[in-house]
């Protein structure tokens, strides 16, 4: 029985880039060319039709786009000490606050 759910097509020029020595600038064409592939991996893992090499293939991207998207918009380290000086001042004042990165930590 299928869910209705159609699996992504990725194009075949995704599949044969060796995306750790060719990483994609962010928001380039080649980034989304290869957040299709990601897509298509993924779409294979959560319908458990996905092998081994292209599960390697998939945790490979998740650490590369993680590690880019962290590099491409990270959260200046002063610029998050003093948004955690003002959050501390705003609970003193008797007021609930969450502002900081959740990828840094409050």
């Amino acid at each position: 029985m299928s869910s209705g759910v159609q699996q992504p097509t990725p194009t075949p020029a995704a599949e044969a880039v060796d995306w750790a020595a060719n990483f994609p600038a962010v928001n380039s064409p080649e980034w989304g060319q290869m957040n299709r592939r990601r897509g298509a991996l993924i779409w294979r893992e959560i319908h458990a039709t996905i092998t081994q090499a292209e599960q390697a293939e998939l945790d490979a991207l998740q650490r590369l786009v993680g590690d880019a998207t962290d590099r491409a918009f990270s959260f200046d380290e002063e610029a998050h000490e003093r948004l955690r000086k003002i959050e501390e001042r705003i609970r003193l004042e008797g007021k609930d606050v969450a502002l900081s990165s959740p990828r840094r930590g409050g």
